[in-house]
């Protein structure tokens, strides 16, 4: 008998849709105290803590790059299958029980298809001697809109289950799986392409030191501009950068004002982010970057996202039950890879997290933004409140 393996595998990206208050709160019938969740305090801290936590666990010695709202729509698919003690941990961990936030996922998915700026796919691929879980399985189709195969476990189905990864992520990750699962695998993939509000110029675009945390100096594409949203606390100083027409979508900037190594934890990311106002006169340097992050690459993390998952109180959810007629399940294990790409045109990013089950006060002179040293940056929904990525830039050469 083979053992069971059930893989999740999300592919989140550059840049995430759009969703109106409206959508989240009547048209999809998906309410917080009357209230959208970006205009929830409560709610929107939590949401931060979550993601700089996601950060800091990996205890990384260079960049870094998490999909905070990939990894939340995995555990919310997990959290469909018929394990209670799974439902409460999710739930627990998002502060949101798992009904409800079905159905802020879907309003986030229809809302992507009608924008066209985000795009969110789910995909469950399983053994045809199999049964999927009668809950899990009706789940995943109505609020994930999950697509079912039913395929023989071999390495023609890595083709494919690559291929729609590939499809789905706008051809920046090629590869998720590289052996066939045994039983069942499950992907969510999600790709954002924003194209920022006020392009940078390229003829602005000089090439200039950037310090890394040892000192030493290595050379950027840097690329300038003049914008108007800043933020400041004790700790670190930023800017804000818009993407498309409406600004639906923003990257923000977290300049650490001690130079050297950091954790997001030291810097106070939500009173940085209640710090934000207008200023007349921003100037900011952004280098042009480009790169790829594995959460099980020990060569630059100290920590797996099963580490990680421990440490968030979320061990239960390597243990849940997608099939019916199968073995006893066992312990599962979790990954995240991500990519990517900002230049002067905008960004693309793309995260793929995979579960697979195996055996056992401020001042208004002119301000400038240099990020020309370590710093840290999200990119933002500025609908829903969501993260979506954030992350680390700390060698340019990674």
């Amino acid at each position: 008998m083979k053992k069971i393996i059930g893989i999740i595998c999300m592919a989140l990206a550059l840049t995430i849709g759009v969703i109106s208050v409206r959508e989240i709160t009547t048209e999809y019938k998906y309410n917080i105290n009357a209230k959208s969740r970006v205009e929830d305090t409560e709610y929107a801290e939590a949401n931060i803590k979550r993601a700089t936590e996601l950060v800091d666990l990996f205890e990384s010695n260079g960049n870094v790059l998490v999909s905070p709202i990939s990894l939340n729509c995995v555990l919310g698919m997990v959290a469909n299958s018929s394990d209670e003690n799974v439902k409460k941990e999710v739930s627990d961990y998002l502060g949101i029980n798992v009904d409800e936030y079905n159905e802020y996922v879907n309003a986030l998915i229809k809302s992507a298809k009608a924008k066209g700026v985000l795009n969110i796919a789910n995909s469950v691929w399983y053994d045809n001697e199999y049964k999927l879980n009668g809950s899990f399985s009706k789940n995943a189709k109505k609020y994930y809109d999950a697509k079912v195969y039913k395929e023989p476990m071999n390495s023609s189905t890595v083709k494919k289950i690559n291929r729609w990864a590939y499809k789905h992520t706008h051809r920046l990750i090629k590869q998720v799986v590289d052996s066939p699962p045994e039983y069942v695998a499950i992907f969510n993939a999600t790709a954002f392409d924003g194209k920022w509000t006020k392009k940078f110029k390229k003829s602005d675009t000089e090439t200039e030191d950037f310090t890394l945390a040892d000192g030493s100096i290595k050379q950027v594409s840097m690329l300038n501009s003049e914008e108007s949203i800043y933020y400041e606390n004790r700790y670190a100083q930023g800017f804000e950068k818009t993407y498309g027409k409406k600004r639906e979508y923003s990257f923000i900037a977290i300049l650490p004002k001690e130079e050297g190594e950091f954790k997001l934890a030291d810097l106070d990311i939500s009173s940085f982010m209640a710090s934000r106002r207008e200023v007349d006169d921003l100037s900011i340097k952004l280098p042009k970057f480009e790169y790829e992050w594995k959460s099980d690459d020990l060569r630059v993390n100290s920590k797996t996202l099963d580490n990680v998952l421990d440490e968030l109180n979320l061990s239960s959810v390597k243990t849940c039950k997608m099939l019916e007629n199968c073995p006893a399940e066992e312990m599962g294990t979790f990954f995240q890879k991500t990519k990517i790409t900002l230049d002067e045109s905008g960004t693309r990013a793309v995260a793929v997290t995979c579960f697979k089950k195996v055996s056992a006060v401020l001042d208004d002179y002119e301000k400038t933004v240099y990020l020309d040293r370590p710093f840290a940056y999200m990119i933002k929904d500025n609908i829903s409140g969501e993260i979506l990525f954030i992350g680390k830039y700390v060698n340019p050469e990674e």
